[in-house]
């Protein structure tokens, strides 16, 4: 795959920096004035605050932040992956040449979800750190965090991106327009899976007169705060079953897609 020249070209037209000097000082001052500052108020507060339930807490706003940061960016990150290519007519050429269907969805798809390593990575030290922090009182105690539940808090967070990233670039090819790629993607991904499937289940429950719904409602396993939720507390009732129907879901949609981009690729292609 790291031979692959889809993948190569992506990943350096992605780091490249075309803007001018002074913007990139300016862009770079921004990022680091943000991150000092986060990492140094949670810093603070964690080594002000020597107890586990701290810990516990900034550990649980980091896994939010990261969690809404991805639902948020990652619908962007492959909607121009194909219409740009169609935009700026070199679609025609990347098709004739002799890559497979394959390469050049898969090149498109990682270089793409690379942002969301680099947004993992910066948030992973101080998301360690409370970790450590909430894990001092041990395992008897209510604020332990699992290394198991840190493990499927990242898979949760992993794998969402990779689904939201691979239904974006399912729409970058099957539609000629990049505005419409970004809106489409954000109202399936925001739209349906994070606000539609809460209203139908408050709806339901209004109905049924069951206000307990939301625990067990199919509708909220694919619901995306339902399930990151799940994952930061898995051992309250009725938790794993959002975790495993959450991550199935997503993990079949998003080799589903895949395959049918790639076995489809001829049509989509010449469309």
């Amino acid at each position: 795959m790291i031979n692959n020249p889809v993948l190569r070209k992506e990943l350096l037209l992605r780091f490249r920096m075309r803007q001018p000097t002074p913007t990139r000082i300016g862009l770079g001052l921004l990022i680091t004035l943000g991150l000092g500052w986060m990492y140094w108020a949670g810093m603070s507060r964690l080594l002000s605050d020597a107890s586990p339930a701290a810990g516990r807490d900034a550990w649980m706003v980091a896994i939010w932040i990261q969690y809404l940061i991805i639902c948020l960016v990652a619908p962007s990150l492959t909607a121009n992956a194909i219409t740009q290519e169609k935009e700026q007519q070199t679609w025609e050429m990347l098709v004739f040449t002799r890559l497979q269907p394959a390469e050049i969805v898969l090149g498109k798809l990682l270089a793409r979800l690379v942002t969301v390593g680099l947004i993992l990575g910066i948030c992973l030290p101080f998301t360690l750190f409370s970790w450590l922090h909430a894990a001092q009182g041990g395992p008897a105690s209510p604020s332990f965090i699992s290394p198991w539940q840190f493990g499927i808090a990242y898979l949760v967070m992993l794998l969402s991106a990779l689904f939201f990233a691979t239904l974006s670039l399912f729409l970058s090819l099957a539609l000629k327009r990049t505005l419409y790629v970004i809106v489409l993607a954000y109202v399936l991904v925001i739209g349906v899976l994070c606000i539609g499937t809460a209203l139908i289940t408050a709806l339901l429950s209004s109905i049924v007169q069951d206000y307990n719904l939301f625990d067990h409602s199919p509708l909220m396993w694919f619901n995306p705060i339902r399930l990151i939720w799940a994952a930061m507390a898995p051992n309250e009732p009725g938790n794993s079953a959002v975790l495993l129907a959450g991550l199935f879901g997503y993990a079949a949609a998003t080799l589903l897609l895949l395959a049918h981009m790639i076995t489809r690729f001829p049509r989509f292609a010449h469309e």
